[in-house]
């Protein structure tokens, strides 16, 4: 059985609880060489192309723009809104500020800044 929130786990449960799960791992948030690791390492796995300021792009982006911690899951959360956009609007996926901008918004529910 395994338990996960974002939640602190105190302020959910009691004490007793917790100590019948003996084994507790934290995953913090990610360093931005690991975003950026993560980020070349999906789009490797998808055979996608982009411009070697990219991963740095989005990874300010996320911080400074939308105000997000890094995340592991977000490179594989945005490159799969990039395809599925691209899918339905029967083009090919391009990995670009325009895109990963549009993910962002998207994903985070965020407002466009201009």
């Amino acid at each position: 059985v395994v338990f996960s929130t974002n939640l602190d786990p105190l302020n959910i449960t009691d004490g007793a609880f917790l100590r019948r799960i003996s084994n507790k791992i934290e995953i913090s948030h990610a360093s931005e060489e690991q975003f950026l690791q993560i980020f070349e390492l999906e789009c490797e796995r998808r055979g996608l192309s982009y411009e070697p300021e990219i991963p740095l792009y989005v990874s300010r982006y996320i911080t400074q723009v939308v105000k997000q911690p890094l995340c592991q899951c977000f490179p594989l959360d945005l490159l799969n809104h990039i395809f599925w956009t691209a899918s339905y609007q029967g083009v090919r996926p391009q990995v670009n500020e325009e895109s990963l901008e549009e993910a962002c918004l998207q994903y985070f529910l965020a407002e466009k800044k201009i």
